[in-house]
């Protein structure tokens, strides 16, 4: 029976916890077990909100975009009997703060939040959040007894770290880099990002650029990997399908 270190590693072609808080989500982290789908996909997504995202493309915000594409990552994923029950996507935003604003859930249970954009990038903080949430997720998988792919992180800026904390990159890269073993780190920037800084973060996957802002185009991909992914065996390596709205930045 697959266990906790085996994990699905994937390619896109061309291209502390606390025991109450854990006790507190066995209920949540077993749903679907007794339909016989017992492993879970833990999908973050670390998404830029910062003022900057009310800039426009083609006349079109990209907040606007963005929200638009959470909603294509439910309707996609809901299509699908298995990925309904075995992909559980968290929701980081950072603008001005960190919040997490979707918690771990299957995506029937996932409500699409409204984003709105604000403030500065505190890029480090949120994904040293995202690190901790995920080891703390699969702390609760393991509890459960629960087998689970390797976890799949996207990050999505169109700017760069505040300046206030410069050693905030430091220990986000470091925390990155530990969790390589148990997770693939997607670094997406637009156009407008700082791509050498973003090339700190390229462990296992290549820094790419979202091309025209299309946000729904990368949640169409997102969707699809994901797809794919909850319905292969534990341990088994993927071409996930091709990823025309990325283009590879190179170091």
């Amino acid at each position: 029976m697959p266990g906790k270190n085996d994990y699905i590693d994937v390619y896109p072609q061309d291209l502390e916890s606390n025991e109450h808080e854990l006790d507190s989500r066995f209920n949540e982290v077993n749903e679907g077990a007794d339909l016989g789908y017992g492993k879970r996909l833990p999908l973050i997504l670390i998404l830029d909100t910062s003022s900057s995202m009310n800039g426009r493309f083609d006349g079109v915000k990209a907040i606007d975009e963005l929200n638009e594409g959470l909603k294509i990552l439910k309707s996609e994923i809901m299509k699908n009997e298995i990925a309904r029950f075995v992909v559980e996507p968290q929701i980081i935003t950072f603008g001005g703060m960190v919040n997490v604003l979707q918690d771990f859930t299957t995506i029937d249970n996932f409500t699409p939040p409204i984003l709105k954009a604000s403030g500065l990038t505190p890029l480090a903080e949120a994904i040293n959040q995202g690190v901790d949430s995920l080891k703390n997720r699969l702390e609760a998988y393991d509890a459960s007894g629960l087998d689970y792919y390797k976890s799949i992180i996207f990050l999505v800026t169109d700017g760069q770290q505040e300046p206030k904390n410069p050693t905030m990159m430091d220990i986000a890269v470091k925390k990155v880099h530990a969790v390589n073993d148990i997770c693939t780190f997607f670094p997406v920037g637009t156009a407008t990002a700082n791509f050498n800084a973003l090339q700190a973060f390229a462990v296992n996957q290549p820094v790419v650029e979202l091309m025209n802002m299309d946000f729904k185009a990368m949640f169409e991909f997102i969707s699809r990997s994901v797809t794919i992914i909850s319905s292969s065996q534990p341990g088994q390596t993927l071409a996930l399908p091709p990823a025309n709205c990325f283009k590879p930045i190179t170091a």
